[in-house]
């Protein structure tokens, strides 16, 4: 509070409401003007007031002058008595401390703001400025709360939408390029499978003296043999797993094509164990297993047992139109007898009689069995193609099987014998 005699100025100053609001509340009267004016005041680095409580406390002290000076109206003038001063506020800085408040009070000069009862109207008037100040910030609170709340909840919304967007674009992206390398992958090693076939059964041919013809050695791996059945499982892959699994098959195709072309080199005796066998048995993780192995170049079965040639027999495999399919196969069903019934009409090239079979072993869906061939003299290398048998030859001796895996009675006995549910066929 400053007092001025000259003028007759009564000032009401309240400084630093919050921190960064330099304010002041002047209610002041000259000589010049009989009536009293207030009004609001800011220094330069004030700033508008930021938050209800600020305002608040503006209404609240307005609002303490004004009482009193309410009261002071409806009580009698006692001038050898003056009231006590009103509290004072402080304006010293937070955590400043010393003898200022009384300096700085709202109002010391009583008397003087008594001796004009106008002076109370401008302070309702004060007082209906900073309720007014009041309402406006609690708008505009609430106004800028449901505004940063609605924000708020949008960039979350905005944020689980894109997070979960983005995890689907990025898995269907990387499922579509799996997919295409995987094709590709399949692509290139059929393709190379039947190059690779083709230029090693070109080049490796065996002469028939019986009709003067050559035929390809590796023909089960040719389009009557498993090359057919490679393509159509490639046409039909459509995910990637569908072409990962072409692409294992693919794989073990041109492994053991290669197996049959060591073992076409291997001058190793038919009855001992050869190195293709082995790893045949190795590559398939089958060395803890009796295994039927089949050499279609040597027309040979050789069989072992945890890694050790047990025994060792010539067979005849399917014909060239019919050939034995390579692979690695299980045994699907054993039958001792059975007879065997053509499953092409009777005038086909293909039909036989109703046969007696003592010993077979089914290892492949669509009649591809080991079983006794009765009917045959001869087995071993060149019966697989057109030949003349040494016990007569007929019109089913005469050529190879028709997929089957032919062994003499003795033979397949003791295979029956020394096989079970559980021995694997390999075909090379």
């Amino acid at each position: 509070m400053n007092q001025n005699p000259a003028n007759e100025d009564a000032t009401i100053r309240l400084e630093r409401i919050p921190r960064d609001l330099d304010a002041t509340i002047r209610l002041e009267r000259g000589p010049r003007d009989p009536d009293a004016t207030i009004r609001l005041e800011r220094g330069p680095g004030a700033t508008e007031l930021r938050s209800a409580r600020s305002a608040a406390r503006l209404y609240r002290r307005t609002a303490q002058v004004a009482r009193a000076a309410a009261r002071d109206a409806t009580q009698p003038e006692a001038p050898s008595e003056p009231p006590s001063p009103l509290p004072t506020a402080d304006t010293r800085p937070r955590g400043e401390s010393g003898g200022q408040q009384e300096k700085q009070s709202l109002l010391t000069d009583w008397r003087r703001l008594r001796r004009h009862p106008g002076h109370r109207g401008l302070l309702y008037f004060g007082c209906a400025i900073g309720l007014v100040l009041l309402l406006l910030l609690l708008l505009s609170g609430a106004i800028r709360s449901g505004a940063n709340r609605g924000a708020q909840h949008q960039n979350r919304q905005a944020g689980t939408q894109l997070h979960r967007q983005v995890p689907y674009a990025i898995d269907a992206d990387s499922l579509a390029r799996q997919e295409e390398l995987a094709q590709r992958e399949a692509t290139y090693l059929i393709q190379q499978f039947h190059r690779e076939v083709a230029a090693w059964g070109n080049a490796h041919q065996y002469h028939d003296a019986y009709n003067g013809r050559d035929y390809a050695l590796d023909n089960g791996y040719m389009k009557d043999g498993i090359g057919t059945s490679l393509d159509e499982d490639f046409a039909n892959a459509q995910t990637s797993a569908d072409f990962a699994s072409v692409i294992d098959e693919a794989d073990n195709a041109l492994f053991n094509l290669d197996m049959l072309e060591a073992d076409f080199a291997d001058q190793t005796p038919y009855n001992l164990a050869h190195a293709s066998d082995l790893r045949m048995l190795d590559h398939y993780q089958l060395q803890r297993k009796r295994v039927m192995l089949i050499s279609l170049v040597e027309q040979v079965m050789r069989v072992y047992q945890n890694g050790k040639l047990l025994r060792a027999f010539y067979v005849t495999t399917g014909r060239q139109e019919l050939p034995s399919p390579p692979g690695i196969w299980s045994v699907q069903t054993r039958q001792s007898p059975v007879i065997f019934k053509a499953a092409d009409p009777k005038g086909s090239p293909y039909w036989f009689p109703d046969t007696l079979i003592q010993y077979a072993i089914l290892y492949h869906w669509g009649g591809y069995f080991i079983h006794d061939a009765p009917w045959r003299a001869d087995f071993g290398p060149g019966t697989q193609f057109p030949h003349h048998d040494a016990g007569g030859t007929t019109a089913y001796n005469f050529d190879g099987s028709h997929g089957c895996i032919n062994l003499s009675e003795d033979a397949a006995a003791w295979v029956y014998k020394h096989t079970d549910w559980n021995t694997a066929i390999v075909i090379y």
